[in-house]
């Protein structure tokens, strides 16, 4: 929870004017090395939204539960 919430905080000051996409493509590059897939996008969007991304895109707990989500990937759990 606090390596999400430290996370979360990073991503906001290192893209104060970004939008989610531009967020959500940098934290899968960065926990994946590899760009999220156009279906990956979509539905993390919808995550966000769901989360209240609509209300304010800048609150770092909306992030924090994300990035919480990422981490629990398979993809990201297992090393190949």
């Amino acid at each position: 929870i606090e390596a999400a919430k430290s996370w979360a905080e990073q991503l906001l000051r290192q893209t104060p004017q970004a939008d989610a996409a531009a967020r959500i493509q940098l934290l899968f590059e960065t926990a994946f090395a590899r760009p999220a897939s156009a279906d990956e996008l979509a539905k993390s969007r919808a995550y966000l939204t769901a989360l209240g991304a609509s209300a304010d895109a800048s609150d770092p707990r909306m992030w924090q539960d994300f990035i919480q989500s990422l981490f629990n990937l398979k993809e990201f759990i297992y090393v190949r």
